[in-house]
């Protein structure tokens, strides 16, 4: 009798995949029409497009900072799939490399669409210190408006909030993603999915909202006078690498180490030095910044991690581990020797 395949085929992910993909889209071509204005400094919450001059209709929309953004979301989520797909899948057994390939990109199009409906939301809605709010929920507030007879572009600085959400969007992909190197040959499809939705809702978007929105954590604001003032994060060391690595550190229960590099930076804006070399004090709030992601992402993933153990079991079976996850949990063989 043939055993129950607990993950889906390949059609099944191409089928998530395309439907994460059409949400992508959707919000590309929602700010295409914006691309066709120019740029003129200021800092309005909306932008109206329409018949209006494009001093009037687009005030403070940056073309060349929208076409970047844009440009950097598709070389994040290209890191996703197919770099991370096969990186990771070049450092597995042979028998396993289909199983990983379908964890990465059934993320691609899983995570999509949370994001696009509550994890946006929870990450950057609101001014709360701790936790977003509903004002983004299902792209609320993102999308392109119509008010008073012509169409309003939501803005996030000088680009559209929609090009905002999407290349946050491609980070909140990839980090689950890099999770999945430490169980590599080990989990369940089914619970790593539910593992994987639970940890962007209930660790991300919290570490997302204190870094990079108006939280505890986020450098210079009100509420990270409880941490020293904050961090600065310009690459996603806190929010991406540092709690991907922490949780597949639980989630692996194996040894690691971190490699501690104090570097000197300067504000931008005022020129004053932070780097501790430099006589600064950010090296406070990166510490800070630090151990807190450390201490809440360990918790979350352990906490997180036994109660689907407990409610659905983890683990594969020895013998579908001795099988491989490519016939096991996919029903496929990604190398087939005739």
């Amino acid at each position: 009798m043939k055993k129950p395949i607990d993950a889906p085929s390949a059609t099944a992910v191409l089928t998530l995949l395309r439907l994460g993909l059409f949400v992508v889209a959707i919000s590309c071509l929602a700010i295409a029409p914006t691309q066709a204005m120019a740029a003129e400094p200021s800092e309005p919450t909306t932008a109206a497009v329409g018949d209006l001059p494009v001093e009037e209709s687009a005030p403070g929309l940056s073309l060349s900072d929208n076409t970047w953004m844009l440009l950097s979301s598709a070389l994040v989520l290209f890191m996703t799939a197919p770099g991370l797909a096969m990186f990771y899948s070049g450092l597995v057994r042979k028998k396993n490399v289909i199983g990983v390939m379908m964890q990465c990109v059934f993320l691609m199009g899983l995570m999509t669409i949370v994001w696009a409906l509550w994890g946006y939301s929870f990450a950057f809605g609101g001014s709360g210190g701790y936790f977003g709010n509903f004002e983004f929920i299902a792209l609320q507030n993102v999308q392109l408006q119509w008010a008073e007879g012509q169409s309003v572009v939501p803005m996030e600085g000088s680009i559209p909030r929609l090009a905002h959400m999407l290349f946050q969007g491609m980070f909140f992909i990839i980090t689950p993603a890099l999770i999945c190197g430490a169980f590599a040959e080990r989990m369940k499809f089914s619970a790593m999915v539910v593992f994987m939705v639970l940890w962007g809702t209930l660790v991300y978007c919290p570490l997302c909202h204190w870094v990079w929105d108006s939280g505890i954590l986020a450098y210079g604001t009100e509420s990270a006078k409880i941490s020293a003032g904050g961090a600065l994060d310009f690459a996603g060391g806190t929010v991406v690498h540092i709690s991907s690595g922490v949780s597949a550190l639980i989630c692996a229960l194996a040894w690691a180490a971190m490699e501690w590099i104090t570097r000197a930076v300067s504000d931008m804006a005022e020129g004053s030095p932070l780097g501790l070399i430099e006589g600064g004090s950010v090296i406070v709030g990166q510490i800070v910044a630090t151990a807190v992601t450390w201490v809440f992402a360990s918790v979350a993933t352990f906490i997180l991690l036994k109660i689907i153990d407990a409610t659905m079991g983890l683990r594969i079976s020895e013998a579908d581990e001795i099988e491989g996850l490519d016939l096991s949990q996919h029903g496929e063989e990604g190398y087939i020797v005739i």
